[in-house]
């Protein structure tokens, strides 16, 4: 029942935060307040501002709990921030998309320049059955993506890659069920200058092809937002 309850007050709040109702370096309202408010004691109060201060939106201090800029905000605010306001969404996707993009490209470059003539023989294996499907699916990115990750072993990059597939990619049901990117001649062009970096060990043509392909996802997601 107290966990419920922590969960109810902690969601709400964030949500309040985050759609504008407190604005940065307002106080929230006091616990006492808070607990007639939610019906329940200041104990459960306590708990759920815990949970809305390690999203990095608030900060417990004497005199109270005030509220902080979204900049200073986590990384777990941003599925909650696409849910609750859909005209930011596609930009907040574009961005998503920006910054795996970079970490994507910074992986295929390790990896390619530390990789063994054996990785390299099974990525290019992978890019070779890729370029025969007929569309381009978030599953193969996210296969061709730990494979990267496998080779170059960066703990660091690996748990920022987690955290935007656990906000980004994960959201609107599996992967299976979302529809795959048709190849124009754009697309097919990407998968060859990736497959000839791959194939010749080049890190750095291997980082520019999967930065242009998350540059063409990009602009295939603002295009088909604004034709909405």
């Amino acid at each position: 029942m107290t966990t419920h309850k922590t969960t109810e007050i902690a969601n709400t709040l964030r949500d309040e935060i985050l759609l504008g109702q407190y604005r940065p370096g307002e106080r929230l309202p006091s616990e006492r307040d808070l607990s007639v408010r939610f019906c329940t004691n200041r104990g459960t109060v306590r708990e759920a501002i815990k949970v809305v201060e390690q999203l990095g939106i608030a900060h417990v201090q004497p005199g109270g709990v005030r509220v902080l800029p979204i900049e200073e905000a986590t990384l777990g605010v941003l599925s909650h921030l696409m849910d609750l306001d859909k005209t930011i969404e596609p930009y907040l996707i574009a961005n998503v998309l920006e910054v795996f993009g970079s970490m994507l490209s910074l992986s295929a470059r390790t990896a390619i320049n530390k990789a063994t003539p054996e990785q390299i023989a099974e990525l290019t294996q992978f890019l070779a059955k890729l370029r025969n499907e007929k569309t381009m699916t978030e599953s193969h990115w996210r296969q061709l993506g730990q494979q990267f990750l496998s080779i170059n072993q960066n703990l660091v990059v690996r748990l920022i890659t987690n955290g935007l597939k656990t906000q980004f990619l994960g959201r609107g049901g599996s992967s299976q069920d979302r529809p795959g990117l048709r190849k124009d001649q754009a697309l097919k062009d990407l998968l060859e200058n990736l497959a000839n970096a791959i194939e010749t060990s080049n890190g750095d043509a291997a980082a520019i092809s999967v930065l242009a392909y998350f540059d063409y996802l990009r602009g295939l997601r603002l295009e088909q937002s604004q034709a909405k």
